[in-house]
Parts: structure tokens; C-alpha cells; sequence
């Protein structure tokens, strides 16, 4: 290097200032979008972030987000039911987890809030792009998201009234009468059927197909044969105290469907201190197709909720949501996804064999 050029100026590096005017926005919304602060929608920042990488500017505080820069800040509420000792149904934890890693392979970055009143609601908001709301949630709380300007998704909710949320749910009345049909298939004439709360969409759709398909092939619906289980016991303990009631009524059903796995396993326990053989004796299906349902004795009949679908529709209707796609007449609103029932061993046939 010469002694000239060493002395020659640094040319000046473009600021802040230059890309607000380059994108004819103003220097505060610049900053908060460097920052991935809240109030800045996602086709903005990714202009603003797109301009400071096309002039080379780099502020020091935003230099590690721009290498790494998450499109969009998704906020997942998450409001479960729980045990006596905190327990929680290991089917919501697997999918919180495969929601965290399809988001972070799609460039968002996702933040896990658990749910425990309407004002911490409103606080944890702060910085939000889409909020996710998955367990127990009154519409209160999905309208302090919407009054922020914030879409949302839905999992497992009745369909929002505003016009920013999509609902995503499983057919659960599709998965009550696929089951009721194929344990009537079977020669099942008194079948029965352990819920967690009816207040839920989950257990309160299971129960209309379980009926429907009841009614349908002319199979007797008996109220003592229905056992809704409160929120603390939509667990093992709560599948073994259902099970229970079931066993000591009047008529015992030749055929028990669960709301899922986790208390189906209950009810497999149940049925065993109680003398009874699985499926010889009671047959019973689960719901969630827990990798542990293959592994019981017998291996559980169940329903796959096709864990990576879901997930994906999620992550699209999130980047829909982020850019601020969606249909404003409401016709792609709600999104139903139809879980598939697992034959295993834990149903019998009652039919006798034809004969040759």
C-alpha cells in the first residue's frame, strides 16, 4: 500500500438513513425491522433486510440477525390440560416439538408461552408476527391477539369469527364413526367410550360420530356407557378410572374407544387388574398413534394424526398469515385433516366363522 492511498479517506458505508430513503420509509421503521421488533409486518422487514444486505450495511447490532435473520416471530400459546403432578399428554409435546423444528427450518423463529391469564396474554404479544394457539383457550383470549393486529392459527379450536385466524382441526367426528363402524364390523353391539372434557372440540366431535354411527347401524347408545373425564384426569389415571366405570355398570360394553392413547393406556391397565383379557374379553382403541401404542400388549388399534401433515399445513398457513395472506370471505378459514385408524391387536372379531 502506497502513502497515498493509506491516507486516502474510508468511503463512507450507507446507513440507516440511506435505506429508509432508498425504500421511501421511514429510519424508525428501518430500525425496528433490523431489530425484528414488533409493528413491522413481514413484507416489510424482508425489504428492509433484502436493501441492507444489496447496500452493504450492516449495523452492529443487527449483524448476527441479518446473517441469521428469522422472516417471522411466531408466539405459540399453549394452554394443556394437566395432571394431579403436572403431567401432560405426550401427544401435544411431540407436536410442540415438530411445530418448533419445521419453523426453524423454514427461517422463523418460534417462542413457547404457556398460558395463565389474559393480561400475561397481552404482555408475551410484544414483538409477535403470528401467534399459534394449541389446548384450552376461551375466545377472549384469540381476541386480544386479533385486536393487536396479529393472525393467528388455530389447532384444534372451533372456527374464529375474525377474519385474520385460520382454525386447523382433526376430523374427530370422523374418527368417532370410523371406530363405532369398525367395532360394529366386528359384532361390537355395546361399545363404549371415555372422553376428556366435552367442552373440548376434540372429545365433543368424537362423541357426535360415536353416536351417529351408533344410530346409524342401529346399535343402543346408553348414557352409563359414556364416561367424560375432567381436566385433570385426561391422563393414564383418568383412562383406568374410566375403564373402571365401565367395567361396574350394570352391562358391561364388549368394547371401549378412548379420546387418546395416553388414557387408552389406562384403560388397557384397568381391564387387566380386572381379570379381563385384551382384546379376548374387551376390545379397545386408542387415539394419537403414540410410538408406544405398538409396543403394549397387545398392541393398540388407534388413530395416526399423521403428525408431519399437520405440521406442515401449519407452517404454510403461518407464512401465509406472516405475509398477511388469507381469505377475507372466509372460505379457507378452517382446515380439517382426517386422521387414519391402525388396525392392531386390540380389537376381536365376535362373528362367528362362516362355515365351509
Amino acid at each position: 500500500m502506497t502513502e497515498s492511498s493509506a491516507q486516502e479517506p474510508e468511503a463512507k458505508r450507507p446507513g440507516i438513513r440511506e435505506i429508509a430513503l432508498s425504500l421511501g420509509i421511514s429510519i424508525g421503521t428501518v430500525s425496528r425491522s433490523m431489530n425484528n421488533r414488533y409493528g413491522v409486518n413481514a413484507r416489510t422487514r424482508e425489504l428492509v433486510i433484502n436493501e441492507a444486505r444489496r447496500l452493504g450495511y450492516v449495523p452492529n447490532k443487527a449483524a448476527r440477525s441479518l446473517k441469521d435473520h428469522p422472516s417471522l416471530s411466531i408466539g405459540l400459546y399453549f394452554s394443556p390440560f394437566r395432571g394431579a403432578n403436572g403431567e401432560i399428554n405426550p401427544a401435544a409435546l411431540s407436536l410442540i416439538n415438530a411445530v418448533k423444528k419445521s419453523l426453524t427450518a423454514a427461517g422463523m423463529a418460534l417462542r413457547v408461552v404457556l398460558f395463565s391469564d389474559l393480561n400475561e396474554l397481552k404482555r408475551q404479544t410484544d414483538g409477535v408476527d403470528v401467534a399459534v394457539f394449541y389446548g384450552h383457550f376461551e375466545n377472549d383470549a384469540i381476541a386480544i391477539v386479533h385486536a393487536a393486529g396479529i393472525p393467528a392459527v388455530l389447532l384444534q379450536h372451533e372456527a374464529s369469527p375474525f377474519e385474520d385466524q385460520v382454525s386447523v382441526t382433526l376430523d374427530m367426528a370422523c374418527a368417532g364413526s370410523t371406530a363405532t363402524e369398525y367395532l360394529a364390523a366386528l359384532g361390537h353391539e355395546r361399545i363404549g367410550i371415555v372422553l376428556s372434557p366435552l367442552t373440548e372440540l376434540h372429545s365433543s366431535e368424537l362423541l357426535k360420530g360415536f353416536k351417529r354411527s351408533l344410530e346409524e347401524f342401529h346399535l343402543p347408545f346408553e348414557s352409563e356407557w359414556v364416561c367424560e373425564m375432567p381436566p385433570e384426569l385426561t391422563n393414564k389415571e383418568g383412562g383406568r378410572t374410566g375403564m373402571e366405570k365401565l367395567l361396574h355398570g350394570k352391562t358391561r360394553p364388549t368394547a371401549v374407544i378412548f379420546a387418546s392413547d395416553w388414557m387408552a393406556l389406562g384403560g388397557l391397565r384397568a381391564a387387566k387388574d380386572a381379570g379381563l383379557r385384551v382384546p379376548e374379553d374387551i376390545s379397545i382403541i386408542g387415539f394419537d398413534n403414540l410410538d408406544i401404542s405398538a409396543e403394549t400388549d397387545p398392541p393398540l388399534t388407534t388413530f395416526d394424526v399423521h403428525l408431519e401433515r399437520e405440521v406442515a399445513v401449519l407452517t404454510r398457513l403461518v407464512e401465509d398469515l406472516g405475509q398477511r395472506r388469507w381469505n377475507p370471505d372466509g372460505e379457507t378459514r378452517q382446515v380439517l385433516l382426517a386422521p387414519d385408524l391402525i388396525r392392531r391387536q386390540s380389537c376381536a372379531c365376535l362373528r362367528p366363522p362362516i362355515p365351509a
